[in-house]
């Protein structure tokens, strides 16, 4: 495999890229211009990699992607989306703060994307964990199968207590209670989209109304507390998310009134978007889908609020 990236004006994020694939098998090419980073795309027979900047996206056509196209970002996504050229196959979307991108989302990402390629590492990636590959406090992962509400209330119960634990909030600084309503928010919408919009027995029913599911059509939540940050996972059997359908619903102006949005699987992905740091959906077409979402835990809501939100979508259909 090969990472091809054109990132001419910073240096140092193509070395914290050639970084991440160390070990990895993956050859490292950074590009100068455009037209090397063509060369490169077209005159090799190895599976891509491609990485690139906002300001370069726009004088690559179709064309010149031949793999999956991380961009890195200083623009809010939802408005990067809307500005996105006709064609284009980003699909990878990392936030940069300060000039530089997060560690954890970055290693998370490329983890994921070497995967099909490494036989060792087969099956479903680990998002949770390899998210974590910087921390020196490594938490175990968490877990609840749902397929009635009475577990999807426990499931909740038991998030909200991981979060609230003395044990998992060793500074008095860090709002536990303002994440752990802001994790149960986002998992509880998740799993209603899962339920009631993923499963196609179940669509046409009303969020929230009283279900059981048969054990092959369960819903998983998964979550992971460390000191900075909190993962959480939910994913489905049914593997029918496609990136157009993530576009639409992460729309600037979806959550404006739109009383059809509000009942539909948009609210709990825009939900899951805005009251995050970084959301990666990765889609096994027909089998399975996860959506996975990070929060870092800052110490104020300004602070919060402010750090640029990142967006990965893997596999799937176009």
């Amino acid at each position: 495999m090969k990472l091809v990236a054109l990132l001419p004006q910073n240096l140092a994020l193509c070395e914290t890229l050639r970084r991440q694939v160390e070990g990895h098998m993956v050859t490292f090419v950074a590009c100068a211009d455009v037209e090397a980073f063509r060369r490169e795309a077209h005159e090799t027979l190895e599976p891509l990699l491609l990485f690139t900047e906002e300001t370069e996206l726009q004088a690559l056509t179709e064309r010149d992607v031949h793999g999956p196209l991380a961009v890195f970002v200083t623009t809010a996504v939802p408005e990067f989306l809307g500005a996105l050229p006709s064609g284009t196959h980003a699909r990878h979307f990392l936030a940069l703060r300060n000039g530089k991108p997060d560690e954890n989302e970055l290693a998370a990402l490329v983890r994921r994307l070497v995967r099909p390629l490494v036989p060792a590492m087969a099956g479903p990636h680990d998002w949770l964990h390899a998210y974590g590959a910087f921390s020196s406090n490594v938490t175990p992962t968490l877990e609840q199968r749902v397929t009635s509400l009475e577990e999807k209330a426990l499931a909740l119960s038991r998030l909200r207590e991981t979060v609230l634990s003395p044990a998992a909030t060793p500074s008095k600084d860090v709002r536990a209670s303002e994440y752990a309503r802001k994790a149960v928010e986002i998992v509880d919408e998740l799993i209603l989209n899962a339920v009631f919009a993923a499963n196609p027995r179940m669509q046409g029913l009303r969020r929230g109304h009283p279900f059981v599911l048969p054990h092959e059509e369960a819903v998983v939540v998964k979550w992971r507390r460390e000191d900075n940050f909190l993962g959480l996972s939910v994913s489905d059997p049914f593997g029918g998310l496609r990136f157009p359908t993530l576009l639409s619903h992460l729309n600037a102006g979806a959550l404006k009134g739109d009383v059809a949005f509000k009942a539909s699987a948009g609210l709990g992905l825009r939900m899951a978007f805005d009251r995050s740091h970084a959301l990666f959906v990765d889609v096994d077409t027909g089998t399975r889908t996860e959506v996975v979402a990070f929060l870092h835990l800052e110490k104020t809501s300004r602070e919060f609020d402010k750090r640029l939100r990142s967006l990965s979508f893997c596999g799937g259909e176009a």
